[in-house]
């Protein structure tokens, strides 16, 4: 829709976004690695997890204005390092944050219009060897893949999702075919629908109805260990965490662990562990506590990791930024617009 284009253009980066690498003494948005007795706990399906291991933080770049913005992670620039995209809803503009190691380098790949009210995923939608990413918007349910031409994000609508409001989507290998595909879970009903990328479009298959319908949040990974991505659901009325095992035709879901308290929690997927299968990693704003959930095949085992500071206001996505055969977090807080890399270490 006409209201709905989207354009793209490569830029030096602006007054708009202010990108520093950093380090020094701690202010307000400080990671820390894990101390002190938490009030928050973990249990898996085969009992509690001792803590082990941590991520270890560096401040790769500030963001301006300092709140606002969402973040995804992706190999955009095609190297072995994972980067970010950051989209602003006050402007529409969409970000690109290079990884070269000690840093993220941003340029402006996009602006979307109307500027807000946009969710975006990241994935390998053109199938070649960088990222990708997928804007869905809810005023008229329209979903566009934005392909990484390796200085702007070139959009083409791939679908129209019916109602237009409400959906939440993840995005993985759910085909199997190495071009990704997207899962939307709308709370209406609890249905979970794959649309499987064609090239040119989304497919839409129902895969699961999840219960109770509503307050579900999802992430993609490869948990079950093959060769097509799985999603793992988590609901705070309970705690509870499934692994939702993809079939080929739907989700054969199983429950992997509870967190207590409840509710609360907020989760990215990765391969942590570093054995082939996706783990997890939660965070919970009551203490600034993250656990790793390490995917047994059967249950997530869970270690604290990290503990940052201040604890609320944080939000997590996972990589590889440190380009070796574990996943890592980056954290970002709106306080001061810091963004931070967690580099997984033993």
């Amino acid at each position: 829709m006409r209201n709905h284009l989207v354009r793209g253009s490569a830029v030096w980066l602006a007054a708009f976004l202010g990108v520093l690498a950093w380090s020094g003494a701690a202010e307000a948005g400080t990671a820390r690695t894990p101390g002190g007795s938490p009030a928050v706990s973990v249990e898996s399906e085969s009992g509690a997890a001792e803590i082990a291991a941590g991520f270890s933080f560096a401040r790769y770049a500030t963001v301006s204005p300092p709140s606002g913005w969402s973040f995804v992670a992706g190999n955009f620039s095609g190297d072995s390092r994972s980067d970010v995209v950051g989209y602003h809803p006050s402007n529409g503009s969409v970000w690109v944050g290079t990884n070269t190691g000690s840093a993220f380098s941003f340029a402006r790949y996009a602006t979307v219009s109307p500027p807000g009210g946009w969710s975006f995923v990241a994935g390998n939608f053109s199938g070649d060897y960088r990222a990708d990413i997928v804007g869905y918007h809810p005023s008229n349910g329209s979903v566009w893949v934005g392909t990484n031409t390796g200085s702007a994000f070139s959009f083409s609508q791939y679908a129209t999702v019916s109602p237009p409001g409400g959906w939440s989507f993840v995005a993985g290998d759910f085909a199997g075919d190495s071009r990704a595909d997207i899962v939307g879970y709308h709370p209406s009903n609890g249905s979970l629908w794959q649309g499987t990328n064609t090239g040119s479009a989304f497919s839409f298959s129902q895969y699961a109805t999840v219960s109770p319908p509503g307050g579900w949040s999802f992430v993609a990974g490869n948990f079950s260990g093959d060769y097509r991505a799985d999603v793992a659901g988590y609901h705070p009325s309970n705690g509870s965490v499934w692994v939702g095992t993809n079939t080929g035709s739907a989700f054969s879901f199983a429950r992997y662990a509870t967190v207590s308290p409840p509710g609360g929690w907020s989760f990215v997927a990765g391969d942590f562990a570093g054995d082939s299968r996706s783990d997890i990693v939660g965070y919970h704003p009551s203490n600034g506590s993250l656990w790793e959930g390490t995917n047994t095949g059967s249950a997530f085992s869970f270690s604290q990791y990290a503990t940052v500071s201040p604890p609320g206001g944080w939000s997590f996505v996972a990589g590889n930024y440190a380009g070796d055969y574990r996943a890592d977090v980056v954290g970002y807080h709106p306080s001061n617009g810091s963004l931070w890399v967690g580099a997984t270490v033993n």
